[in-house]
């Protein structure tokens, strides 16, 4: 398990952790977290379903996109990734993932390979309300060079990105 714990398990993993966080430790989801290169590899040679949903409604590329591992989302994509899969809850891509946590050159890379840059989530967030929310002023400014549009797209609540607050 990489640093990103996601179970509430404490000194004795078996005692604690529930099935569905012991198959996650052993899944694909959990390697593109981490980061783990080989592990990716050998899910993929298994014939692992890139675009499945975990329990938590997430697949790979969502996770690596979260931690900006370019390498293991050019894994994913080049064995049949979806880069515009949703989340199950929320409705969120990869694009949106990274956004928010502020990994510019994995938005850069994953709109390179067709995310879509028009995409909202469940709440109407563009990719921007979730770059300024990370408050990255570089990944920002780059939204608004590729796709200006976006600063007036309200969200559900009629919130349009706060640009000026950086």
């Amino acid at each position: 398990m990489c640093d990103h714990d996601h179970s509430s398990a404490s000194s004795n993993p078996s005692v604690h952790q529930t099935f569905d966080e012991l198959e996650f430790d052993r899944s694909l989801g959990n390697a593109a977290l981490c980061g783990e290169v080989d592990k990716v590899v050998e899910h993929l040679r298994k014939g692992t379903n890139v675009n499945s949903l975990d329990a938590g409604g997430y697949a790979p590329i969502h996770y690596a996109a979260r931690q900006g591992h370019i390498n293991i989302a050019r894994l994913l994509l080049s064995h049949g990734g979806d880069v515009n899969i949703q989340t199950r809850s929320g409705r969120a891509t990869a694009l949106l993932r990274a956004a928010f946590s502020g990994k510019k050159e994995m938005c850069q890379f994953l709109i390179e390979k067709g995310a879509d840059v028009k995409a909202v989530d469940d709440d109407g967030q563009t990719v921007l309300h979730r770059a300024v929310k990370s408050g990255h002023l570089p990944l920002v400014n780059y939204i608004l060079e590729i796709a200006p549009e976006l600063k007036t797209q309200a969200d559900k609540r009629g919130l349009v990105p706060m640009i000026g607050d950086l």
